[in-house]
């Protein structure tokens, strides 16, 4: 268990739904019906940038939390885009 001020999780877990509405992955949710938090970012490696995205869905009722890593993906829009056809799937979610 890790000790930490509601008020600092509060702000994190805003932080992460921002992310997803507003910030770096907002081109990637902005039809999913799920409220999604989740943190995009990227590790280099012996010249290779591999893509991150760390999160949990949805927002308010968290059933399913996530790291996906796309090697050589680039930016962590890539496991983004790879996590939301996850999410779809998880959340039987009809594509159009």
């Amino acid at each position: 268990k890790v000790e930490i001020d509601e008020t600092i999780l509060d702000t994190i877990k805003s932080g992460m739904l921002y992310v997803t509405k507003q910030g770096t992955a907002k081109e990637i949710f902005a039809d999913f019906p799920v409220d999604v938090a989740g943190k995009t970012g990227s590790a280099q490696i012996s010249g290779t940038t591999n893509a991150l995205f760390i999160g949990f869905a949805p927002f308010l009722n968290p059933e399913i939390a996530f790291c996906a890593v796309v090697e050589g993906g680039g930016s962590g829009n890539a496991a983004a885009a790879l996590m939301k056809e996850i999410l779809t799937y998880y959340f039987n979610i009809e594509k159009e």
